[in-house]
């Protein structure tokens, strides 16, 4: 048999085929076990099951007397045709305002940042002043903050979001963290959420002898 015009022998090829899957699996796969012969790794391969790791993220309300803005941003093809949206709920959890709309092919990353800026427009013209924005995009929460740098394809568009929020007490709110990430105004009044609860509580006790 011969391969690239050299002689090569079947034993040779099963060899290289054989130590070129274990190197992917050693890659992909660095924590699965991993036998050295053929018939094992196929047999590794088919019963393999990585371990999935769940975490339950739910929408909680904002403190008393501040909203919040809830955006995301998606593309298909990453890049190809894009959206985004976003909606304002108060501390009740009544939508006050909601919007979305289609973008030219971009990437998900552009997405998720114009969802952002398109909700501090609207808080720029709103009565609005203690505002949380929560975004599912770790990346935009960490440049909001200033821990990562600013991608070039978005600098632009995160410096209209820092001035349209200049002068309002803003918080980015990342739903997989435990706390919201001041990007503004460190000093902010906070209101316990056991105070809110009891509130919610009173209302519903009002309802119920209504």
């Amino acid at each position: 048999m011969k391969h690239e015009g050299k002689r090569i022998s079947v034993a040779r090829i099963i060899h290289n085929v054989t130590r070129c899957l274990f190197v992917m699996l050693q890659l992909r796969k660095p924590n699965m076990t991993r036998s050295s012969d053929w018939p094992g790794m196929i047999r590794e391969i088919e019963t393999y099951c990585p371990k999935m790791k769940v975490k339950k993220v739910l929408w909680e309300f904002p403190p008393e007397g501040w909203v919040k803005y809830n955006t995301d941003g998606a593309s298909r093809g990453n890049p190809g045709l894009s959206s985004y949206a976003f909606c304002l709920r108060d501390d009740r959890g009544d939508i006050h305002y909601a919007e979305g709309a289609t973008l030219e092919n971009t990437t998900n990353t552009v997405a998720e940042t114009k969802a952002i800026l398109e909700a501090c427009n609207h808080s720029k013209k709103s009565q609005y002043n203690n505002i949380i924005i929560q975004t599912d995009s770790l990346l935009l929460c960490k440049v909001l903050e200033g821990t990562w740098v600013v991608p070039w394809l978005i600098s632009d568009m995160v410096n209209e979001i820092k001035s349209r929020m200049q002068g309002k007490p803003q918080l980015i709110d990342d739903p997989q963290q435990k706390e919201p990430k001041t990007t503004v105004h460190p000093k902010r009044e906070h209101h316990p959420r056991g105070k809110l609860q009891k509130r919610r509580k009173k209302d519903k006790e009002n309802d119920a002898d209504f």
